[in-house]
């Protein structure tokens, strides 16, 4: 990997897209994806169905940002009232 491309990604760590709600962070935090996915297709918190909706297999750059859209189009929603 590139300096640059190492750059980016880290720089995508705390966007929105990227975060979630567990309590399983300690569990969870330093696995991959592929095997967080399979906590994230069975929790019950409703924030994490996105995954299970949207049949999210890959998580790299752009499907960080197409979360972070879809968070915030929510978060407009509610905190429009």
């Amino acid at each position: 990997m590139l300096e640059n491309e190492k750059e980016k990604l880290d720089s995508y760590i705390h966007r929105l897209g990227n975060l979630t709600l567990t309590a399983y962070n300690g569990e969870l935090s330093n696995k991959s994806f592929s095997k967080k996915i399979d906590y994230f297709n069975n929790s019950n918190l409703r924030i994490n169905h996105y995954f299970r909706e949207q049949n999210i297999e890959i998580w790299n750059l752009e499907a960080i940002n197409q979360r972070s859209k879809y968070l915030a189009d929510i978060a407009v929603k509610v905190w429009i009232r």
